[in-house]
């Protein structure tokens, strides 16, 4: 994708590109191919800025989502990783004040990926997540962290073998 990243994408009521983005001038036109962006399914955070940290800045988010649609990223869903309740809480409402505030925001982010708690705590199964914060996967559990995502978990990495998780998958939004 080559474009101008000075001039944020244009998308309508359900996040769809509704026109090009501005290209660049590199290159000549038959060697062009034009794409309406990569969408990254995992960002944990990009360009040094952590979203697994509820203090990161609305300042620091915004120039990370900058700095990554220079890279023809598009579109990203922000991961929150494994850690306890109160801890995702306080990081998906930090996203989406920054979500909710920040036009570059609005455009790129499309939601966010919950990966955990809802894992194998088994040594060997569960990499960096850290085994005290595992849980088996309830509603209520997932609704605390859907409110605070604003209703915009869109992605959940799971253990399907974890008992409840199939039914937590089957419940619809």
């Amino acid at each position: 994708m080559l474009f101008n990243s000075e001039v944020l994408p244009e998308i309508d009521q359900y996040g769809f590109l509704k026109s090009l983005p501005t290209e660049s001038q590199a290159g000549e036109p038959d060697d062009m191919i034009y794409s309406s962006g990569l969408c990254d399914l995992q960002v944990n955070g990009y360009a040094g800025v952590d979203y697994n940290n509820p203090n990161t800045s609305s300042e620091e988010i915004e120039k990370s989502l900058q700095q990554m649609l220079e890279t023809g990223v598009t579109a990203c869903l922000p991961t929150v990783i494994t850690g306890s309740l109160e801890w995702q809480k306080k990081c998906f409402q930090n996203l989406e004040v920054v979500r909710a505030n920040s036009p570059i925001a609005k455009a790129m982010i499309r939601g966010y990926h919950l990966e955990g708690p809802y894992l194998n705590p088994t040594e060997g199964f569960r990499g960096c997540h850290p085994e005290k914060s595992m849980v088996k996967p309830t509603m209520d559990h997932f609704q605390v962290l859907q409110d605070a995502a604003g209703g915009m978990i869109r992605l959940i990495t799971v253990a399907p073998e974890i008992e409840g998780v199939i039914r937590l998958m089957l419940v619809p939004n």
